[in-house]
């Protein structure tokens, strides 16, 4: 009896430590996703005719997401925004000097890190 304890446990602990380490291995893989999305988000704010705005959810707040635009492509990194769930979308709002403000594009925060743009 005290053996099949022993086993038992054993086992537990193995697979345990196998889900820990998947989940680990995700953690990791997510960071690495975003960590190249940063770097290249970087890497387009450094090109000839890249414009770039740092997007705050407050005047002066910290930063939530960078985009960018080169020509007619538009990227939007999401530094400090929420996953958002499959029935809400995120919007980048153009906001003129004067005028009315225009919504620019929509995208999503998935859970790794990426981003989809609806548009």
């Amino acid at each position: 009896m005290a053996l099949a304890a022993t086993v038992l446990v054993a086992v537990a602990a193995i697979a345990g430590l196998g889900v820990y380490r998947a989940q680990l291995k995700a953690q990791r893989d997510a960071e690495a996703a975003r960590a190249q999305g940063m770097a290249t988000a970087i890497q387009e704010m450094g090109e000839a005719g890249t414009r770039s705005a740092f997007l705050t959810a407050t005047g002066s707040g910290p930063v939530v997401a960078v985009v960018t635009t080169h020509g007619t492509d538009r990227d939007v990194l999401p530094v400090g925004l929420h996953t958002n769930g499959y029935e809400q979308i995120y919007v980048v709002w153009g906001l003129p000097a004067s005028g009315t403000p225009t919504a620019l594009g929509t995208f999503d925060v998935r859970s790794d890190t990426t981003n989809d743009r609806r548009e």
